[in-house]
């Protein structure tokens, strides 16, 4: 149920407005206490520190509508997260930026094929002799203007997601009796169910 009102709240709010193929993917760290007994939370990277918890994996496109997200354990590799998210999106995305994260070689296979293109920094700059091809594009591209270009987009896009912690009704942090991965799960689409809406009702004259 909550997937297909997702869906709809989609199609809603990409029908009217003319979209540029733009999206990015971008994680957000959903912890619990070190002394939780919850037994899906996992060990993960939190911002800058350690914590334990679950990430919402989120893509969004260039005017902050949530296309597909998923929540994991915090132990979940990103390039795992996006090989399941990427390759469903809707089909006016070409182009999805990412940070550092999200660099790798099997990722790019796993888009292989697809009219859809990932652009993110390369882990130390670096793409060897046997890695993907689009890694060693990617090397040449970020280091020309438009790498900056791409950087930037990128940030201003992610400014959008930030608007999903600061509304009253967003992301505060999981409430002490939201624990399981199921019931993380459902209470971030919630979250992201309400997000939608208040997007959506400029559109309808709200």
């Amino acid at each position: 149920m909550l997937s297909r009102c997702h869906a709809k709240f989609v199609e809603s709010l990409t029908a009217s407005d003319p979209r540029e193929g733009w999206a990015v993917i971008d994680g957000m760290p959903l912890t619990v206490s070190d002394f939780s007994k919850d037994p899906d939370a996992r060990d993960g990277r939190a911002y800058r520190h350690w914590g334990r918890g679950y990430k919402l994996h989120a893509v969004f496109d260039q005017h902050g509508v949530v296309l597909r997200f998923e929540v994991c354990p915090l132990n979940v590799n990103e390039r795992v997260a996006a090989g399941r998210l990427l390759p469903g999106l809707e089909c006016y995305v070409r182009r999805v930026l990412a940070d550092g994260n999200y660099d790798g070689k099997p990722l790019h296979q796993r888009l292989e094929g697809r009219p859809l293109k990932l652009y993110t920094p390369l882990i130390n700059n670096y793409a060897g002799p046997r890695t993907h091809p689009r890694r060693r594009r990617l090397q040449r591209l970020m280091a020309k203007p438009i790498g900056a270009h791409l950087r930037k987009t990128r940030d201003q896009i992610e400014r959008q997601f930030g608007l999903f912690g600061n509304l009253g009704f967003g992301f505060k942090g999981l409430p002490n009796w939201v624990r399981r991965q199921h019931r993380v799960a459902s209470w971030m689409s919630l979250k992201v169910l309400l997000y939608q809406a208040y997007k959506l009702a400029p559109n309808c004259g709200a």
